[in-house]
């Protein structure tokens, strides 16, 4: 399995959710610098992976994060809300019908940005492990 591949069944999760308007995949931008963002949204940023024999343990920073008001009048039902929605992610990552390993008890960080969109919600620390499926008889050289 790929990264590219990872990357497009995390997308057809989130599009799944009900609950999660934008996926993003990449370097997270400043919330509410973008229009294109429609909240709540869950944002897959990269991290340092570890490559093993055969296989590949992808780290990632999940974003799940909904607008705030500016009084954080809304705060503890949007954080409420989200880790609902980290957990609802993080249920459907251990099913096993994706052909991937991924790994429970993951740590999850309250946030709270106020930028052109004021939003609050949680980080988390996620890894998937996938095997290659190729050994060294598929390596491209002469």
């Amino acid at each position: 399995m790929t990264l590219n591949q990872v990357q497009a069944q995390l997308r057809e999760i989130a599009t799944n959710h009900q609950q999660i308007n934008t996926f993003g995949w990449g370097e997270l931008p400043e919330l509410g610098k973008s229009s294109d963002v429609v909240y709540p949204l869950m944002w897959v940023v990269q991290q340092p992976s570890k490559l093993g024999a055969g296989i590949i343990t992808f780290r990632f920073k999940f974003v799940f994060a909904d607008l705030a008001l500016k009084d954080k009048g809304n705060e503890d039902e949007v954080l409420s809300d989200q880790v609902l929605t980290a957990n609802d992610i993080a249920l459907e990552l251990n099913n096993p019908l994706y052909d991937w390993e991924f790994t429970d008890g993951n740590d999850l960080e309250p946030f709270y940005e106020d930028h052109d969109d004021i939003v609050t919600g949680w980080v988390g620390s996620y890894e998937i492990t996938v095997g290659l499926d190729y050994g060294r008889c598929a390596i491209p050289q002469d």
